[in-house]
């Protein structure tokens, strides 16, 4: 297990790493904007406190403008890693980004959908969903779903 803090509060961070569980942070502009100050001078701080990832999130959502900022937080320190939304633009962004060798992790959600036929009726599924790349595999959480059970066929007359 690793752990991440969803923060931009110095000190917050400063306890969890004094606690030596501390494997990363990730912050964004809201997180940033409750502390406020420099937001490159927090992310510095930050990385001096761990050398674990520490993921930097831009506001622009033009792949221009998320490239400028990208490549502006992947200075401020090595284990920098820019954080860029699940989009087109946001994927176009990645990959012009792993061109350059800086390294990116993505926010936000997307759907998956498998139509799923000849399940038994009255059956509860396990599932969970797996992503890999050359740089790992996640595993997501289990999740599950049941199916109705089996419908009722009036065989002969049936009042209402």
């Amino acid at each position: 297990m690793k752990i991440f803090l969803d923060t931009a509060d110095i000190e917050e961070i400063r306890t969890v790493a004094r606690w030596g569980v501390l494997d990363g942070v990730t912050t964004n502009p809201s997180l940033y904007a409750k502390v406020g100050g420099s937001y490159d001078e927090i992310l510095k701080e930050v990385c001096k406190i761990t050398s674990g990832p520490v993921s930097a999130e831009g506001v622009s959502d033009d792949v221009d403008g998320m490239l400028e900022e990208g490549r502006h937080f992947a200075t401020l320190a090595p284990n920098i890693v820019v954080k860029v939304a699940m989009s087109e633009n946001g994927l176009e962004a990645i990959s012009r980004f792993a061109d350059e060798g800086i390294k990116t992790n993505v926010f936000g959600s997307i759907n998956v959908a498998i139509p799923v036929s000849g399940l038994a009726p009255g059956t509860t599924f396990h599932f969970r969903l797996v992503a890999s790349s050359a740089l790992g595999t996640s595993r997501g959480a289990d999740a599950a779903f049941s199916t109705l059970g089996a419908p009722i066929v009036a065989t002969g007359p049936v009042e209402l």
